[in-house]
């Protein structure tokens, strides 16, 4: 049975291998190319003298290329000798009609670059430039933004050239959000001194792409932009596309999340012309929990004494005697942590602050808003408790 087995395997992959044979040497392209695409996906690197012995058969610069390039997926050992190769015998390669027509010489070069530049070869950058000033057509930054990346990080020579293109993209391909974003996400990646400001602009424009504001945000909060808050508030009130609206308000209150936040929040939502958004935003609001800063025991206990002023303010504690309760325990809780009474201060905590708050939820003392702040900077302050023991 298992010989029968075996046998059985065996004359299957007998079978799928010369199907992929076949299809690697079919007249039709497309078969070509999905036999390529599983030879990558399933790292048959039994393959790689088969894709070898065929890429310079090929008929078009493009099916050469796209051979190599599954090389390079196999980490066939001779994959810079071909891309090479394939490089240098562009200017005598002539595919026959009505191949010629498919891509230019140039083009077929500038397409090698990616697989040069990993192999460490800049050599032949200047292609790149040459294809930009010279390509007509939009589809030429598809090709080559990413070039400019390795250009500007590894070419000193060509370094402001690539710089100036990848700003040109950014700034003057207004219908082509992926290749702006792409520029703009380069731009971040090489540490462009005026990412910031660029980023500041894109979000300040009304008539931007609301996608390339969203990639602005999340550049700035990468880049711990000290004025990301105040941007966020901002466009939450102002922007004119109800998805930064919602962008910006659920990232404020996920990233920074203080009381005047969810104020903010509270107080903008009933008036979100946009029905939809207008539910997002309660949803966010009713799923909110602060987010715990980076702060230790004595930071956090003074952060929720200004905290809980601020809250009777916005009248999420209904009294004042509530108010001098929670300053007062807290206050306490900071003295008997500090004289190393730390049994005494979990009581505190446990005991007085949690079951109060909880307590004061239910008789309508407190309002949601102020329980969570109150209650999860409690469970912060435990979690950060200096005591030889923890605060269970």
């Amino acid at each position: 049975m298992k010989l029968l087995i075996f046998v059985f395997l065996l004359f299957s992959f007998e079978i799928f291998s010369q199907s992929l044979l076949d299809k690697l040497d079919s007249d039709n392209f497309e078969e070509r190319f999905e036999a390529l695409e599983i030879i990558k996906n399933q790292q048959l690197i039994e393959y790689i003298p088969e894709l070898e012995s065929r890429v310079f058969s090929q008929e078009t610069y493009l099916l050469q290329y796209s051979f190599i390039e599954a090389l390079d997926a196999l980490e066939a050992p001779n994959t810079y000798d071909l891309i090479l190769t394939y490089y240098n015998n562009i200017n005598t390669f002539e595919p026959l009609p009505p191949y010629n027509s498919l891509e230019s010489k140039l083009e077929s070069k500038v397409r090698a670059m990616w697989l040069l530049f990993k192999f460490g070869d800049y050599s032949k950058s200047e292609d790149v430039f040459d294809y930009l000033n010279n390509e007509p057509n939009s589809k030429r930054y598809m090709i080559v933004i990413n070039d400019l990346k390795f250009i500007y990080e590894n070419v000193p020579a060509y370094q402001s050239q690539a710089l100036d293109w990848i700003l040109n993209i950014l700034n003057n391909i207004l219908n082509e959000f992926t290749f702006r974003n792409t520029a703009l996400v380069i731009l971040n990646q090489i540490n462009y001194s005026e990412t910031d400001a660029l980023c500041v602009s894109i979000l300040n424009d009304s008539n931007e792409n609301p996608d390339l504001k969203y990639s602005a945000l999340k550049i700035l909060y990468d880049r711990n932009y000290p004025e990301l808050r105040t941007i966020l508030r901002n466009k939450v009130l102002n922007d004119p596309d109800n998805f930064i609206r919602f962008k910006a308000g659920s990232g404020l209150l996920q990233v920074y999340g203080v009381p005047s936040d969810l104020k903010l929040i509270i107080d903008y939502y009933p008036t979100e012309p946009d029905g939809d958004t207008k539910g997002l935003f309660q949803i966010v609001v009713a799923d909110f929990v602060p987010p715990k800063p980076e702060l230790n025991w004595s930071e956090l206990i003074t952060k929720l004494i200004t905290y809980t002023n601020e809250m009777y303010s916005y009248q999420w504690i209904a009294n004042t005697q509530s108010r001098d309760y929670y300053i007062t325990k807290l206050n306490l809780l900071n003295s008997q942590i500090t004289s190393g009474r730390y049994k005494d201060a979990c009581n505190t905590l446990n005991k007085d602050l949690l079951v109060t708050i909880d307590k004061d939820l239910t008789t309508n003392k407190i309002t949601t808003e102020g329980y969570k702040f109150l209650h999860y900077y409690c469970v912060y302050i435990k979690e950060e408790f200096p005591g030889p023991l923890p605060c269970l």
